[in-house]
């Protein structure tokens, strides 16, 4: 794993091309005074152990892959959470489990959730007003 913007409040895990659509949301979650680290997550077998023990400080875990939600990153984490007393919650980004015709890069971006519009219209739902 690679830190790639450190945060308090959120983390962002993001493996593949979307790495840069995820720091793009963080940087402009700054303007809502949310704190969001980024990760890229390179390699998601065997997970990092000391990644998934920093989860525990944060208030909300964004996955965000180029990939079916069911059995990628957003799966693994689930998991690798689910072992913890109380976990923050969790939100998977990623394309929902159906196979996208054939488009452009940026409009099958658009259309599974994955611009970094998208991605921070996502995370905006799942903060409440006490978060920030």
């Amino acid at each position: 794993t690679v830190w790639l913007k450190q945060g308090k409040d959120i983390c962002i895990a993001a493996t593949g091309t979307v790495v840069r659509s995820a720091v793009k949301a963080a940087e402009k979650l700054e303007k809502y005074n949310i704190s969001a680290a980024v990760v890229n997550i390179h390699t998601l077998k065997p997970m990092d152990k000391e990644f998934v023990d920093r989860l525990r400080d944060y208030r909300l875990i964004v996955t965000v892959e180029e990939h079916n939600i069911m059995g990628g990153l957003g799966g693994i984490i689930a998991e690798e959470i689910s072992d913890f007393h109380v976990h923050p919650k969790l939100v998977r980004i990623g394309a929902e489990d159906y196979y996208p015709h054939a488009k452009t890069y940026n409009k099958l971006l658009e259309e599974t959730g994955l611009s970094e519009n998208s991605i921070l219209d996502r995370i905006m739902r799942h903060i409440s007003d006490d978060f920030i």
